[in-house]
């Protein structure tokens, strides 16, 4: 008996032991984990650090319009003293600016950042831009505009607004949102009736057309433009048998006379700002004018002619790094860190009264109903596509409207020979 308790208790403080080496083990190994979690840390700062002291008392010059270099500006200047940088902003005309910056890097003459609706396509099939390393932060902007700053999988661009159409309501004469063109045409028209309103669905066209001002109405039979997600320009869909059931719904509206090439976009909107029109199927560019009218108005997702959403086009702005800075590092650094921070992007929209692209200011603006209004129907816009067989498509598009609009013949059969028109721009175009 007494040899059987002298072994137990030597296993028991075997045992004893064993646990205790295990637990010393354990509070080793956790030790050297938290050693190496803080040594990344610390590593990461450094690394940081390093990147802000290399770059402190750079210069980094910047191109955009007049606009944005008032927004910019007074935003930059707490970065800047954080890091040493200099952020020098030069002027450009809009309408030359992207020329002259594909003429200006391959000489060693244009900017290390370039703030732009950028053409990300055009860009980078010369070579003039960068990829970007977002570490991740990309997952916080809106979806629609990170896919139109992507090639490849790598994205060439920091988006800072989305800009896209959505319906006007005037509160007064339709209190409820709708959700179909029909429902909106059946409010209107009473309003006609009983001499309160003299448009039932106020959407711009023009002699010309406006395939821009209509791409919601054809989005939401789920028409595409191009193959490969709008980016193949050698397979063309938009007269395909979503695009003709589309040529159907707008003939039977031109008929109807709801829709006319007779009611441009000033004519829409003096409608709406006159309280003459219930519903204007317009973009922010707008707001002033109605705002200064008085009419009480929400802004509402557009609604649909077809079975899909009214998706109307969406078009941003953003910032790209020239492949050719001269000062790449600071330029980098303005990217990834100024760039993605939340209260740039709040002051930016601040600045410009449209929806930011990043999401969480977005969810910041959102107390701006006009702000938030936008920016939702941005969450499910189609950019417009960045290959050089759009162009083809704008102006025979408006004009197979019209037509169709004003009744010159069978609805498919105008959009098939206004397919065929596109068709042969784009060969013309390619050479």
């Amino acid at each position: 008996m007494a040899a059987e308790d002298d072994m137990a208790a030597e296993e028991d403080m075997a045992a004893e032991d064993d646990m205790a080496a295990e637990d010393d083990m354990a509070e080793d190994d956790m030790a050297a984990e938290d050693d190496m979690a803080e040594e990344e840390m610390a590593a990461e700062d450094d690394m940081a650090e390093e990147e802000m002291a290399a770059a402190d008392g750079g210069v980094l010059i910047v191109w955009t319009e007049d606009f944005y270099v008032e927004i910019f500006e007074p935003l930059v200047a707490g970065w800047e003293a954080e890091t040493g940088i200099d952020v020098q902003f030069v002027s450009k005309g809009f309408f030359e600016m992207q020329d002259e910056f594909v003429n200006a890097v391959p000489a060693g003459e244009g900017p290390d950042v370039f703030i732009t609706p950028p053409n990300v396509h055009r860009f980078n099939a010369s070579g003039l831009i960068v990829p970007l390393d977002l570490g991740g932060a990309e997952a916080g902007f809106n979806e629609t505009a990170i896919a139109n700053a992507t090639i490849d999988g790598q994205i060439y661009a920091i988006p800072i607004s989305v800009e896209n159409m959505a319906l006007f309501r005037n509160v007064d004469l339709a209190p409820e949102p709708v959700a179909t063109v029909e429902e909106a045409i059946a409010i209107g028209e009473a309003l006609i009736e009983a001499g309160e309103a003299d448009l039932a669905f106020a959407l711009g066209q023009g002699e010309n057309g406006n395939f821009y001002q209509m791409f919601p109405m054809m989005s939401s039979f789920g028409v595409e433009l191009f193959g490969n997600n709008n980016t193949d320009g050698s397979q063309l869909l938009i007269d395909d048998e979503r695009g003709l059931a589309f040529a159907r719904a707008l003939g039977d509206l031109g008929e109807r006379g709801i829709m006319s090439p007779d009611i441009d976009l000033q004519i829409a909107l003096e409608a709406f700002t006159n309280g003459r029109a219930p519903f204007l199927v317009d973009g922010p560019w707008q707001l002033s004018a109605i705002q200064a009218s008085g009419v009480n108005y929400a802004v509402d997702p557009i609604p649909s002619l077809g079975d899909g959403p009214g998706a109307p086009f969406t078009g941003f702005y953003g910032v790209v790094q020239s492949a050719e800075a001269e000062n790449p590092l600071a330029a980098s650094l303005f990217m990834t860190d100024f760039m993605t921070r939340v209260e740039t992007h709040v002051g930016i929209s601040e600045g410009n009264n449209t929806a930011p692209a990043m999401l969480a200011a977005l969810e910041q603006r959102s107390s701006d109903p006009d702000i938030k209004g936008f920016g939702e129907v941005g969450l499910i816009g189609i950019p417009v596509p960045g290959i050089a067989e759009m162009g083809q498509i704008w102006g025979p598009a408006g004009q197979g409207i019209v037509a169709i609009l004003r009744g010159d013949g069978d609805p498919e059969e105008l959009w098939l020979q206004m397919g065929e028109r596109i068709r042969q721009n784009i060969a013309d175009a390619a050479g």
